[in-house]
């Protein structure tokens, strides 16, 4: 169970967005964002398996409103063709599957157009042995204290995790500022598939009251990023 966050407002008109997920769909409101028709294009590091994005949001926007695309593309391989034309790039769930965090920063930064947003969402490294203690797999959670990589919940192993203060040194090697960082899933990232409970208002508050504040931000499982590049 994941907390909700919803996109900035970006307080201006945006013309392209451009959104990669592993295993995550993006929610974007085109009224806080002011998306044009056809501007947002969804470009997924897609895993065999998963496919594409399936969403009601997804279908009701590219067969109503024709404002939403998909393309399946690589994060470096793609890059050079379109570099510097986004109005916004929102890279969640990918990073943490490549090699190396610094130069994947560059490359989300270098397809930003000068002073567009950069949103990027890592895994924490400090919540693999929080996960592991909620979940009271105390062999684990030792094990987690010092470890960089994990097994996620696809089975995939060796996937690495980053310290915040990485991201935003990579954030602002790469050409960008940093503005925020929050955490997400601090009280549920141990939960499996489970009912929903009935005081669920209150547990989504609570995630996102510990996901701005320190030092329970510092424990969350994934932290998002957001920045804008330098002009």
């Amino acid at each position: 169970m994941a907390s909700g966050r919803r996109s900035p407002d970006l307080g201006r008109p945006v013309g392209h967005i451009l959104a990669g997920a592993s295993t995550r769909t993006f929610r974007v409101e085109p009224r806080a964002a002011q998306v044009s028709p056809a501007a947002v294009t969804g470009s997924g590091v897609f895993r065999p398996g998963l496919g594409a994005p399936r969403s009601r949001q997804v279908r009701r926007a590219r067969c109503s409103k024709r404002r939403l695309t998909w393309e399946q593309a690589g994060l470096v391989d793609d890059a050079v063709e379109s570099a510097g034309t986004w109005d916004v790039v929102c890279c969640d769930g990918v990073v943490m599957y490549l090699q190396s965090l610094a130069e994947a920063v560059a490359t989300l930064v270098s397809l930003a157009r000068p002073g567009a947003s950069v949103s990027l969402l890592s895994r924490n490294q400090a919540g693999i042995a929080m996960r592991a203690g909620m979940a009271g797999s105390w062999s684990d959670a030792l094990d987690g204290f010092d470890a960089e990589r994990y097994t996620n919940r696809l089975g995939l192993d060796a996937v690495r995790a980053d310290r915040p203060e990485a991201a935003t040194a990579a954030l602002d090697a790469a050409g960008a500022e940093t503005l925020a960082w929050y955490g997400v899933r601090l009280f549920t990232d141990h939960f499996g598939r489970t009912e929903l409970p009935c005081d669920l208002d209150d547990l989504l508050a609570a995630e996102e009251r510990a996901g701005e504040r320190d030092f329970y931000r510092q424990l969350t499982a994934l932290t998002p990023t957001l920045a804008t590049r330098r002009t």
